[in-house]
């Protein structure tokens, strides 16, 4: 893949969750709304900075687990998170 500026990688990031927000169980809802605005402050974090697809997802998910443990979330509920982050950028 080519390489994005944060604010395209955040819109490819932010639809793949709504697509899937669509289809996924009431129950998966949170991890959505967790995670949604993760990637809109990865985003803010390095404005128009232009990287291969694979550094903001690395960065997304080292956010990700740092927001977490900041939050403190349940391992439940920190594991299905990570899994769903995992999907969203591999």
């Amino acid at each position: 893949m080519s390489d994005l500026t944060s604010e395209r990688w955040s819109e490819k990031a932010v639809q793949a969750l709504r697509q899937y927000e669509q289809r996924c169980a009431d129950d998966e809802l949170f991890f959505i709304g967790y995670l949604i605005p993760l990637v809109e402050r990865v985003e803010l974090e390095w404005p128009q900075e232009v990287q291969p697809a694979a550094v903001w997802q690395q960065r997304y998910r080292q956010y990700v687990d740092q927001c977490l443990e900041e939050d403190s979330v349940s391992q439940e509920d920190k594991a299905a998170i990570v899994n769903l982050a995992q999907t969203l950028v591999s």
